[in-house]
């Protein structure tokens, strides 16, 4: 027989376009059409002429120079402002007229940082490596001397070390750290990067190599300390980083990321107030430019209890992650994602809290770990990657009952992705596990009807449809799974009733509606009516 599992909705997780500065605007000052005001009067410029790379190259030579001209009075506009998102939206139409150019895409990377699109950032950098491995080729006629491209090479393993960095992807970062530091042999820049990089991958004799080595370069502690605090903390010894995260300040240009970092270890040893002032620090470098799309956001960290300490968070567009908190970060996206009503919301912060937990579980502290696997878990059971889903959430359980403790989401989602699985065996004791964890939650006693009715135990299937009615009596899937089991069971008026409710609260859906008529056509045959 054909049964109903509780609504669910499916969406892809990947942001599509990721170019395209489009933002959220929900509570952020201003409206979306004055922030894209700056420049309006050229936009029809980029929107009509924007090509890609390969395009590009099919152009004659003649188009080519005058795209460029165009796209450099465009470079132009965005270094004389002070506006980040108009900086942003000027670089992307330099990079739509002549996409050849390195340097333009550099420049777009670094800005959409500032506005903390990651999306924007991979995909800017992708373009700049292309349009750097084309210089000097037969296929482009833009030419430029050994010092120059070696220049943009190093900006770019820069800019990419970084982005690695922030995403704790630390062998990626590495990667690109030492392709810069080949070319630029004893750069502190570089190196101070690879030792951070190495610090987060625990290699810890590298690690204290380069803090040393950055130390005695730039005769301060400032760089030299983050290096061996994030060493300490990939190492297990989140109370000897605090301490040297003391020491953290003298960073130039990455005041920001090194203060999100010993903000980040005094959250992992319980130092709320400290973690605090440091994140106000991280906030207060943030780069300017960017100021007026900022926006604070104080929010519980994941956890339940003493871990769920209220902590702030700074974002842009009051969508992407800036500073703050990242476990309070993680868990606004998700409640965010819970309360979503519209798919398209839904895939936004499902995105959001993927990536978000992603990061938190590279960085590897104990307490986040259970919680970041079961809001990850729990999007991706809402997306139907029941695979990925069932790993996290099992990692999830594991680590809650070495705990000492049980979650019901988690218990109630396991029980849904094996009831979607069809294996009513495995979806049972999680479903009667999570009645009794929660007790009110209508959705999950909906699931165990059904697992009742697939185990053929009608009683104990009635009885959970009834409380699932009971509690929410707008439970459409409740309804309509009773009224399908009355039906096989040949109760007919029964079956009605319920399908009828069914029908009520899903006046679309073509299969309540064919039952329903063909349960009028059995109540004839039965009483002898044509």
């Amino acid at each position: 027989m054909t049964v109903a599992t509780s609504t669910t909705r499916t969406m892809a997780c990947a942001l599509a376009g990721a170019l395209v500065l489009a933002v959220v605007c929900a509570g952020c000052g201003g409206s979306h059409q004055a922030k894209r005001a700056v420049h309006a009067e050229l936009m029809s410029d980029a929107d009509l002429d924007s090509v890609g790379l390969e395009r590009f190259f099919t152009l004659p030579g003649e188009e080519r120079v005058v795209r460029r001209l165009r796209a450099e009075t465009w470079r132009n506009h965005a270094a004389d402002t002070d506006d980040s998102w108009a900086r942003a939206e000027a670089l992307q139409t330099a990079v739509g007229l002549a996409p050849d150019d390195p340097h333009a895409w550099l420049d777009l990377a670094e800005t959409t940082g500032w506005l903390g699109n990651d999306l924007a950032v991979d995909a800017a950098l992708l373009a700049a490596t292309a349009a750097l491995r084309n210089l000097n080729e037969p296929v482009s006629d833009l030419r430029v001397t050994r010092e120059e491209r070696n220049e943009i090479v190093v900006r770019t393993s820069l800019l990419r070390a970084w982005y690695h960095y922030d995403r704790a992807e630390w062998h990626k970062g590495l990667s690109w750290a030492r392709a810069g530091l080949q070319v630029e042999t004893g750069s502190d820049r570089l190196m101070v990067i690879k030792g951070l990089l190495e610090a987060g991958a625990q290699q810890r004799v590298q690690a204290e190599i380069a803090a040393e080595d950055v130390r005695r370069r730039q005769r301060t502690m400032g760089f030299s300390g983050w290096i061996r605090a994030i060493a300490k903390l990939a190492y297990g010894d989140p109370t000897e980083a605090y301490h040297l995260g003391w020491g953290c300040g003298a960073t130039d240009e990455h005041t920001t990321e090194c203060f999100l970092d010993v903000g980040f270890v005094a959250e992992t040893v319980g130092e709320w107030d400290a973690a605090r002032r440091w994140y106000a620090e991280s906030a207060a470098a943030l780069h300017p430019g960017a100021a007026r799309y900022r926006t604070r956001v104080d929010n519980l960290r994941l956890g339940e209890g003493v871990e769920a300490v209220e902590m702030p968070v700074w974002l842009s567009f009051d969508r992407h992650f800036l500073t703050g908190s990242l476990s309070a970060y993680t868990a606004l996206v998700f409640e965010r994602f819970s309360a979503a009503d519209d798919s398209e919301l839904r895939m936004l912060w499902g995105g959001e809290t993927v990536n978000a937990a992603g990061i938190l579980l590279r960085r590897n502290q104990a307490q986040d770990r259970p919680w970041a696997l079961r809001a990850r878990g729990l999007v991706f059971l809402d997306q139907d990657k029941l695979d990925r889903s069932r790993e996290d959430l099992e990692r999830a359980e594991r680590l809650f009952s070495e705990a000492g403790r049980e979650d019901r989401l988690v218990a109630a989602a396991l029980g849904r992705l094996w009831l979607r699985q069809e294996n009513h065996k495995k979806a049972l004791p999680y479903l009667e596990r999570a009645v009794l964890l929660s007790p009110t939650e209508p959705d999950v006693w909906s699931d165990l009807g059904l697992v009742k009715v697939m185990a053929r135990d009608g009683e104990g299937a009635a009885a959970a449809f009834g409380r699932a009615i009971e509690l929410d009596p707008d439970a459409t899937a409740a309804w309509y799974n009773r009224g399908l089991m009355r039906l096989h069971a040949g109760d007919l008026d029964a079956a009605a009733s319920d399908l009828g409710e069914a029908a009520r609260l899903a006046p679309d859906n073509a299969e309540v509606a064919h039952l329903l008529q063909r349960i009028r056509v059995m109540q004839r045959e039965e009483t002898g009516n044509d």
